[in-house]
């Protein structure tokens, strides 16, 4: 099977025969792929491929990012090309014993008749391998580029294969093959997180990382924004849409003499800087619980 980027590369790099043929693979692809129109091919050309070509690519062919086994030479190669035959490469794995699992920046045409598949597990597994050796698949300029590792509080987004999602960073480590967010969002299954402790989204090594667009920023805000939540990136911290009240109202803070006090909003800067501390509530109820909280911390600290 093959992934979105995959396909709307194969439908750059190869024209269909007919409007007919085009029009089978935008039915196939919308119930077996998930494409929307946009995506579906429209450029047609004479003597090119045919409908049941592109089906046989996308059960047994080989995609742009895929990582192949060639039979004949036992080296493993990262696959650049949508072509059917031959299949183009950018980076090799030879000589495992030799070599010591080197992966080397090289193009080279491969037959397609001797390359296999690899497992998920050794895919994965040899993904790793490549990050561990600082490098990565690039899908716009399909070649080897420098493993991109981001940095504590930038807004991500993160792959592998069709398993896409947006991200926070709060830390990241990658000898230890892991990465907490502050907040996350899945697009597949829109699995959202915002508890600024959000582990197990993904991992370091086998995922691609590139910094988020403004529309993927945006895209995080309004997935957030059902929760009633948003992320203040200057802040860096996930907080209500509406934390301060309006001018005129009432709201509480904890005082400098562990006291729950009420003040009216008043758009100074105290307030302004209370709102920044997060030392600012909406009710007096919620105020005093934190109070507590804020005691016990402070007891169980005596006891260290």
């Amino acid at each position: 099977m093959k992934t979105k980027k995959q396909i709307i590369d194969f439908f750059k790099s190869n024209h269909f025969a007919t409007a007919e043929d085009c029009e089978m693979v935008s039915l196939f692809c919308q119930n077996n792929c998930g494409l929307t129109p946009k995506d579906f091919p429209i450029f047609t050309e004479p003597g090119a491929i045919n409908s049941q070509t592109f089906i046989d690519w996308y059960r047994n062919g080989f995609g742009i990012g895929d990582i192949v086994l060639d039979d004949k030479t036992e080296s493993y190669h990262v696959v650049n090309s949508s072509s059917i035959s031959p299949v183009s490469s950018c980076a090799i794995l030879s000589n495992l014993e030799k070599t010591g699992k080197k992966w080397k920046p090289e193009s080279v045409d491969l037959d397609p008749t001797t390359l296999s598949s690899v497992s998920e597990i050794d895919n994965k597994a040899l993904t790793i391998s490549l990050a561990e050796q600082g490098w990565e698949f690039d899908y716009e300029k399909k070649t080897l580029r420098k493993k991109y590792l981001p940095e504590i509080n930038e807004r991500v987004e993160f792959s592998r294969g069709d398993y896409v999602g947006l991200g926070v960073v709060r830390s990241i480590n990658p000898s230890e093959n892991s990465i907490e967010f502050f907040c996350y969002f899945i697009y597949s299954n829109k699995r959202i997180g915002y508890s600024m402790h959000e582990t197990g989204v993904c991992d370091v090594m086998s995922f691609q990382f590139n910094p988020m667009t403004v529309v993927a920023a945006r895209r995080l805000n309004r997935e957030l924004e059902k929760f009633g939540k948003v992320w203040n990136d200057k802040l860096h911290r996930i907080e209500p849409i509406k934390l301060e009240v309006d001018k005129g109202e009432k709201y509480w803070y904890i005082s400098d003499k562990m006291t729950v006090k009420g003040d009216r909003e008043k758009g100074t800067p105290t307030s302004h800087f209370r709102y920044i501390a997060g030392n600012y509530f909406q009710s007096y109820d919620e105020a005093l619980e934190y109070l507590g909280k804020f005691n016990e911390i402070l007891r169980d600290r005596l006891a260290e």
